[in-house]
């Protein structure tokens, strides 16, 4: 879902926030990887961690809020039909 700008931005729509894209998309893998580095003391700490973080491309919101709202308001109904 991360290489979908489209999705990306309707997230930051729907969510009202900006949404930051790592610019490495496999953050999973990664994250495993900076936690054991962090355990046997490659990191000394989550601050060192981030400094490796970089973005790739930020997503803002930018609908209004009935919009949003609106958006919401279907997504909740399709979940209730869902579960029906």
């Amino acid at each position: 879902m991360v290489k979908n700008n489209w999705f990306l931005k309707f997230l930051s729509d729907i969510i009202n926030v900006r949404v930051d894209r790592s610019r490495i998309k496999e953050t999973t893998a990664l994250g495993a990887a900076f936690m054991a580095g962090l355990k046997i003391g490659v990191y000394k700490s989550l601050d060192d961690i981030s400094k490796n973080w970089q973005v790739n491309k930020r997503f803002s919101p930018n609908i209004n809020k009935m919009e949003r709202l609106k958006l919401l308001k279907g997504w909740s109904q399709a979940i209730k039909k869902t579960l029906i």
